[in-house]
């Protein structure tokens, strides 16, 4: 019944069955490159491999969570577990002193 789709196992491909319509790459027009120094700041376009190895080394979240990518919570631990920027909290910050 695998030829069919019909199985007691789920969804064949659980992530991509969560995606969002909207979270799927479009197919762009493709420009020439364009010729980087290497003492430029310029890593490339926003979703690059250089932008994420730069972040990384910043150690800085990308842009984009795991609510955006995904319609529904894909695991119980999306309900709770991932961080969510709400411009209505503000966290009380208390710095120790040394004496």
């Amino acid at each position: 019944m695998a030829f069919f789709g019909l199985t007691l196992l789920g969804y064949q491909n659980t992530i991509k069955e969560y995606l969002r319509e909207d979270g799927t790459p479009k197919a762009e027009v493709k420009l020439p490159l364009i010729p980087v120094d290497q003492t430029s700041r310029y890593t490339g376009h926003k979703n690059s491999y250089n932008e994420m190895r730069r972040l990384s080394i910043l150690n800085t979240r990308p842009i984009l969570g795991p609510r955006e990518v995904y319609r529904i919570p894909l695991t119980t631990s999306h309900e709770y577990g991932f961080f969510i920027d709400m411009p209505g909290d503000k966290w009380e910050r208390r710095p120790t002193k040394n004496k």
